[in-house]
This record gives C-alpha cells, sequence and structure tokens, in this order.
C-alpha cells in the first residue's frame, strides 16, 4: 500500500466520486451529489475532531470499521440522528469504499469491514393513505386564471398522474412528452440509473399539459426546452426541488381547509405514493405499476403501495401471469492548514 501518496491518492478518488462518478457511472441526480457530498463531509469532519487526523495523515485506515462504528454513535449522541439516518450515512461512505478499492483492490479490507457493520434497527414506516377526494382537493386550489398558478397545477397534476418523481418531472423537456401517430400520448422519463421509461398519458392530463405548453411555450415550442422552467433574463432555468416545495406547502395549507382527509404534511413524494396506491385499488397488476414507477424489484413496489401480506402472496403466485464537473481539485492546491474536508473538495 502507498505510503507518501496515499493520502492524494484518497482525495482524488473523492473528487472523481463525486464530481463523476455518482451522476455519470451511477446515474445519480444533483439533490444525490448534493446529499454524498454532506455526508462525507461530516464524516471527515469526524476524523478531524475526534480522531484528529490532517490532510497529511488520511490513509485507508480512516475508513476502518471500529472508526465508522464510533461515528454511528457520535451522530446519535451528538446529532440526535435516528438510527435510520445512521445507517443510511454508512452506506453512502461504504459506496465510496467500494469506489475506491475499485480504483486500488488494497481497500478490499476496508470496504468489507464496512459492510459487516450490523444495521440499527429502525421501525417499519407504513405510507401514509392519501385520498382520491385529498388529491383531488390539492389540485383544485392552484388559480389556473394566473400563469404560476397554471405551471403548478399542471406540474403537480401531471406529478400525481404518472407517478413520477419531482426531478423526473422537472427534467421534462417538451420533446418528453410524444404520441403514438393514433391519437395516444405518453410521456418518456429518464429515472434513476439513467433509465428511461415511457409512461402513458391520458387524453384529460394531455390536454391540460397541451394547454400549458401552449400558454408557456408558444405556438412553436422548442423541443429541447425544458417543460417547466424559471425564466432568468434571457435564459430558461431549470425549477428548483425546494422552489417547489415551497409552493406545494402553500397549497397544502388551502387544501387542508377544503378536505380534512388532506395530510399536513403532504409533499412532492407523497403524489408518487398516493398514485400507486390508487392504481393498485383499480385493479391494475402489480407488475404493471412497477414498471410504470421504474422499480427493479417487485417486493419494493409491494412495499411502496403499502401492500398487505395477502396481497404479496397474490401477487406473486399471479406475477408470471400479468402482462408485464465542475468541482475544484482541491487536492491539487493544498495549502498548509487547510482542514481536511477543504483538502477532500467537500467544501
Amino acid at each position: 500500500m502507498r505510503t507518501n501518496n496515499e493520502a492524494t491518492f484518497i482525495a482524488r478518488a473523492m473528487n472523481d466520486w463525486i464530481a463523476r462518478h455518482i451522476k455519470d457511472v451511477q446515474g445519480d441526480g444533483e439533490n444525490t451529489v448534493r446529499t454524498y457530498k454532506m455526508v462525507m463531509r461530516l464524516y471527515v469532519q469526524f476524523l478531524e475532531r475526534n480522531k484528529h487526523v490532517t490532510p497529511d495523515g488520511l490513509s485507508g485506515e480512516c475508513f476502518c470499521r471500529a472508526n465508522l462504528e464510533e461515528w454511528m454513535t457520535a451522530m446519535q449522541t451528538t446529532r440526535k440522528c435516528s438510527n435510520a439516518t445512521c445507517n443510511h450515512h454508512v452506506a453512502i461512505v461504504r459506496m465510496f469504499l467500494k469506489h475506491l478499492y475499485s480504483r486500488d483492490i488494497s481497500y478490499l479490507t476496508y470496504y468489507t469491514g464496512a459492510s459487516q457493520i450490523k444495521k440499527m434497527k429502525c421501525p417499519r414506516k407504513n405510507t401514509e393513505d392519501i385520498t382520491k377526494e385529498a388529491v383531488k382537493a390539492f389540485l383544485s386550489v392552484p388559480d389556473t386564471t394566473t400563469r404560476i398558478g397554471l405551471r403548478d397545477h399542471t406540474l403537480f397534476s401531471l406529478m400525481y398522474c404518472t407517478a413520477t418523481r419531482i426531478d423526473e418531472v422537472l427534467s421534462l423537456t417538451i420533446s418528453s412528452i410524444n404520441t403514438d401517430g393514433r391519437g395516444n400520448y405518453h410521456m418518456t422519463v429518464h429515472g434513476k440509473g439513467n433509465k428511461v421509461r415511457t409512461i402513458p398519458l391520458l387524453k384529460k392530463e394531455h390536454e391540460v399539459v397541451k394547454n400549458y405548453i401552449r400558454v408557456f411555450h408558444g405556438d412553436t415550442p422548442q423541443g429541447e426546452d425544458l417543460l417547466f422552467y424559471v425564466q432568468r433574463r434571457e435564459h430558461k432555468e431549470k425549477l428548483t426541488q425546494s422552489a417547489v416545495s415551497k409552493r406545494m406547502k402553500l397549497y397544502v395549507r388551502k387544501a387542508s381547509k377544503i378536505c380534512d382527509d388532506v395530510p399536513v404534511n403532504l409533499h412532492c413524494h407523497s403524489l408518487r405514493h398516493a398514485r400507486a396506491t390508487h392504481w393498485l385499488e383499480q385493479g391494475v397488476g402489480l407488475a404493471i405499476i412497477q414498471k410504470l414507477l421504474g422499480h427493479e424489484n417487485i417486493n419494493t413496489t409491494m412495499i411502496y403501495v403499502g401492500v398487505s401480506i395477502k396481497q404479496k402472496s397474490n401477487a406473486l403466485e399471479t406475477l408470471e401471469d400479468e402482462d408485464t464537473r465542475s468541482m475544484p481539485k482541491k487536492w491539487k492546491q493544498l495549502k498548509k492548514g487547510n482542514s481536511l474536508a477543504e483538502f477532500l473538495g467537500l467544501k
């Protein structure tokens, strides 16, 4: 194993993992990149404060199983993190170690050690039931006579009707909305892991989107333009998830006064859960729902829609019959007094 240049090697691997690998290889979005970077920053801060690790002293041993287990305990005691959060954070460090040993097999021992850490027990979460009446009340709140109200109604309506993730909807372009030439419309979605799936659009929903495009993109829309955008001078920029979430909270407060079924903690991903559950209630097969949601494993879909044990058994029995970069490379410009996070490009 290297001794002279090991710290630089790890810093380079960290930079490559965050700046390129997460997006280009794993196919994850900007939100995931930010989360992974934040978690790694928390871990190296732990190494600095609790283990007194400096950039010059960074080594593979810093990622040993004992350190990670001590970090889990520290997260619980000092940051009051839940068991689920601790498990999630350690899983992210483990993913980095997998990337690290893919570049040098001598780091396999640290990845193996991290993989052997026992998960903390977490209470099973049941998905909250969101009634069709609640969704209807929520979608009725935006004032479609105004531009922003029309945009919000179209965005949330499309998100619910297609059970898409918020980033999938915000990444749509005009050309994502297609027709097969026989009056059937569908939407092409680029999901996690760069997986592409096609979701049918009902005529009513297509009319909503069509009207939105006419208002926001004119009579000659450009296929490469983002479907939903915010105008910044002469440029159309992607809406941020935080901005959409703020709009949603506004509508939730109003909708809860109309319908008692509207959960006060309704969020964007709730619409995806709600649609999947409503499809199941309407008799849509689990295998079809799995495809529409873009899940690789049918068991994920079962958990997602809160399927009962009996429904799981029935589904498994009939399953076969259903139709189914720019990050500054701070390790190149290490100065005396740099923190470990700065050295690794996490600040």
